[in-house]
């Protein structure tokens, strides 16, 4: 967009037509302006300038406030403008508005509480997209609706048409739940209270006998399949079992949430009715005073919190586009989370990619456990341990209150909590089990005495059914209501994902996974993490990758040895020493915990020993806190360098510098900067030291055609990118003055902190990578975790069948190709394919099998013989 005079007369022309169409208010209007000028003169904004108008326009109204009826002083956030509407009158879609408007954000610097908005915003409308495709596809199952009824208008007052029906039982939901914000953002309680809705407004339609409105198959249903179920609950039944969901659940939601709406309504004058189960809503006297009212009370909802008037769905009655241009594909994708590159081996084969199923298939899952406690057998075997289940249980009981205290739906959270304590119980029972498979001289109590495993457990547990339920209350909220710290909830990660036992969907290892690399990426390197404590303790340096990988010693075994065995990946980590790392020389390692009575005798020692040995034990203590220290740092350190590495790999093969050397020396000076220079990850993101090691290593090495702005485009491609990662990056942290003012962190865009930071830390050491430099010649590179995972992935939930990944070598390619598609190719396609499989040979090519045999007789005679005569000289020269 050029700032050309007679253009910016022709944009205020059409801003100034704008605001007259939506009736801004001056004050509004003036600022919406300022802001727009104060930006074109600094940034280069592309396409429409309606559409950029559009941005600054809603970002004025959200920051204004209108007062309201009522209480002196009392006042709503925005200024009442309809957001529909204001999309309408800059001809600007919604998938339009959203993407311009998180740019915006970027160029004006607006606050986080207004990014959340816009976050929620999307969210809100992703979900009802998603609800509308299964409220549109269960509607018609239920009744009649006519293609050409849309276009009629009814002819007499009060009379229900089944084009009005359906606008009035989504309108219904929608004032449903925009009593309960939380329902908005939660999926499955959100899909939940729409079958309770439409459950209502079938009994209504029954009671007023217009059965020319409802579909005779799903009534048929309804009476052949459910005498056993209670009649007032059949309808929610058959429409649970149509789409799989959780029946119990809905069936609460209707006695003790939906029926609370309804009485609220009814008590407001928002709905008209007298019947105690509301079954009077759509009789003559009621329904054209109700199809307004319900209207009108959504549209004052929408206005006061500005967001889409959702029903606008409504003009797709067949899910396609209108002159709203809603992107429904772009909505459902929005909901389904990005898989992380850590750990893919371990997921299970994709269901599907549509969020109702995969939610409602999570949470089914899960309370499939139905209500547990530990095993009789596992009780027996903690209370021969001398493990107290009473402190279990009171810990469980302190994190259910601060659970239910902190989380924003009141109705839920008990229900929520109880779901995950059900898991806490499988999981970590499943977990020691799995411990003393590895290690059956395990001292169980060192474990289970263990307070941060239970907590992080518990909290881990707590955020699956959060995650389960597709819920808007996000990662790390986990962490501040429990108190936890991301250096130590990581930990409890991997070995939930290895050891939960086909508990966890696909979904929710994705979700798992994600977590346990923001901790690593970001979280554990906060200021007040327990991560610089520890870093303090080693002098303020860390070890490098070679000092920290524990995988054999490759250099030092012989290559074909090392071709056969399974060195590329470390072991998995146990929960002893994720959670116990001091060593198991110490002393409270060495007590035998399984005797009760054989530990209580070898307490009972005399004063003057304990006094003789009480400086000892001190120095015992504290030699054991550096090693526990030592030892927490590495685990940690093993898993961060692998994902760096990672994503490095990822990125330089984006940007076509994935040659060995290449990768080597980016990741050497990668290394470098967290090694020797610490001090750049405190309060930083790890992408950022990736983006600057390989922007520093072009620079240097004068590679051409590459810049920065290049690797931001390639990053933005990568699971974990977001935008603040490369806008907001801290320059300079807060300063507490003599005075005791504090002056605040300042922060930038990543260009300004390579400048600024980065580049005068990193400066001397990077230039001896230079190509004109004898430094360059021979620089030291340094190793680098392994590239890929090469353990086998299981292959199947219900059964022990895992695959692994051929080398090269052994891969042999037939000449012959063959292809079939399940639902297209005719039958005696398989057969060729079956046909050529059983005529072929094992791991040998289809045709010239014989020439191939020959070959490889000759390869190894030739070997055989090259071997020979090399035990023949070693021989001669033992003699002489």
């Amino acid at each position: 967009m050029t700032t050309d005079k007679k253009d910016i007369e022709k944009i205020s022309q059409k801003y100034v037509n704008i605001c007259r169409e939506l009736n801004m208010d001056k004050e509004t209007e003036q600022k919406s302006w300022r802001t727009f000028q104060e930006v074109i003169k600094t940034n280069n904004l592309e396409g429409e300038s309606s559409h950029w108008l559009c941005c600054a326009l809603y970002a004025a109204c959200r920051d204004s406030f209108t007062p309201t009826v009522g209480s002196a002083g009392s006042v709503i956030k925005g200024n009442c403008v309809s957001l529909t509407k204001l999309l309408r009158s800059c001809q600007i879609s919604i998938s339009e508005f959203l993407t311009k408007i998180r740019k915006w954000i970027e160029f004006t610097k607006l606050s986080q509480s207004f990014i959340n908005q816009i976050e929620r915003l999307e969210r809100s409308f992703g979900i009802s997209c998603v609800l509308y495709h299964k409220y549109n596809e269960t509607f018609q199952k239920m009744f009649i609706l006519p293609e050409n009824d849309k276009k009629t208008k009814k002819s007499k007052p009060g009379t229900i048409s089944s084009s009005m029906l359906y606008e009035f039982c989504w309108c219904l939901f929608l004032s449903a739940k925009s009593e309960d914000p939380n329902h908005t953002l939660d999926i499955v309680t959100s899909f939940h209270l729409l079958l309770c809705g439409m459950d209502l407004i079938y009994l209504c339609i029954l009671r007023e006998k217009r059965t020319e409105l409802i579909n005779g198959n799903f009534a048929e249903t309804i009476k052949s399949k459910f005498a056993d179920v209670e009649k007032e609950f059949r309808v929610l039944h058959e429409l649970c079992q149509m789409h799989d969901a959780q029946y119990i659940e809905a069936k609460d939601i209707k006695m003790y949430s939906f029926k609370t709406i309804i009485e609220k309504f009814l008590k407001n004058k928002i709905l008209q009715g007298t019947d105690k189960n509301f079954l009077d809503i759509l009789t003559m006297q009621n329904f054209e005073y109700n199809y307004k009212s319900i209207n009108n009370s959504y549209e004052q909802y929408v206005l006061s919190i500005g967001e889409i008037d959702e029903r606008i769905l409504l003009n797709n009655i067949n899910v396609k586009q209108s002159n709203t241009d809603i992107d429904f594909e772009k909505s459902i994708k929005s909901l389904i989370p990005c898989t992380p590159l850590t750990r893919r081996h371990h997921l299970p084969n994709k269901e599907t990619s549509e969020p109702i199923f995969n939610a409602t298939q999570n949470v089914k899952k899960l309370k499939a456990l139905g209500d547990r406690h530990f095993s009789i057998e596992f009780l027996k075997y903690l209370n021969q341990a001398g493990i107290c289940t009473t402190k279990i249980e009171e810990r469980i009981s302190v994190m259910c209150n601060t659970f239910c205290e902190k989380y924003p739906s009141k109705y839920e959270d008990l229900n929520k909590f109880n779901l995950a304590k059900n898991i806490y119980y499988n999981l970590l029972e499943k977990i020691t089990r799995a411990e003393l498979r590895n290690k059956p001289t395990l001292k169980l109590q060192i474990l289970l005495d263990n307070e941060i495993l239970h907590t992080t457990l518990i909290a881990c547990c707590v955020e699956i059914v959060i995650a389960a339920y597709n819920s808007d209350v996000k990662f790390p909220w986990i962490l501040k209501c429990f108190d936890i710290q991301a250096f130590n909830f990581y930990k409890i990660i991997e070995i939930v994902v290895t050891r939960h036992e086909d508990i966890l969907t696909r979904s929710l290892i994705i979700h798992l996974n994600t977590i346990e690399e923001k901790c690593l990426d970001y979280l554990s390197w906060k200021g007040v993490s327990p991560l610089w404590v520890h870093i303090k303790q080693l002098n303020g340096s860390i070890p490098p990758w070679s000092n920290v990988d524990n995988r054999i010693n490759v250099h030092s075994v012989n290559l074909e040895n090392v071709n056969n065995r399974q060195v590329i990946l470390s072991p998995i980590n146990s929960a002893y020493e994720c959670f116990n790392q001091v060593a198991t020389g110490s002393d409270c390692a060495r007590r035998d915990l399984f005797n009760v009575g054989k530990a209580a005798a070898a307490e009972v020692t005399k004063t003057n020993e304990k006094i003789q040995h009480n400086t000892q034990n001190k120095l015992q203590q504290q030699e054991d806190t550096p090693k526990k220290g030592i030892n927490s740092v590495k685990l940690f350190l093993r898993k961060f360098y692998k994902l760096a590495y990672m994503r490095i790999h990822e990125l330089c093969k984006e940007l076509d510098l994935q040659d060995d050397i290449i990768l080597n020396q980016i990741w050497t000076i990668f290394e470098y900067s967290i090694v020797n220079k610490t001090e750049l990850m405190r309060d930083r993101h790890l992408d950022q030291l990736i983006m600057c090691a390989i922007y520093v290593f072009i620079k240097v090495k004068e590679v051409s055609g590459k810049t920065f702005t290049d690797i931001m485009k390639y990053y933005r491609n990568q699971p974990q990118a977001a935008s603040n990662i490369y806008r907001e990056v801290l320059i300079k942290p807060a300063i507490e003055k003599p005075n005791g003012e504090k002056e605040p962190a300042f922060y930038n865009d990543i260009i300004s902190f390579y400048n600024a930071v980065y580049v005068p830390m990193m400066q001397s050491y990077v230039l001896g990578f230079g190509e004109n430099t004898q430094r360059g010649v021979n620089l030291l590179l340094s190793p680098h975790p392994p590239e890929k995972m090469m353990s086998p992935r299981k292959l199947t939930a219900n059964h022990h069948l895992y695959i692994k990944t051929l080398e090269k070598a052994n891969i042999s390619q037939s000449p012959v190709k063959y292809t079939f598609n399940i639902y297209k190719s005719p039958a005696k396609e398989l057969e060729k394919i079956n046909q050529h499989i059983k005529a072929g040979r094992r791991n040998l090519p289809f045709d010239n099998d014989e020439v191939l045999i020959k070959k490889r007789r000759n390869e190894n005679t030739y070997v055989t013989k090259k071997i020979q005569d090399f035990i023949k000289e070693r021989q001669a020269d033992d003699k002489n």
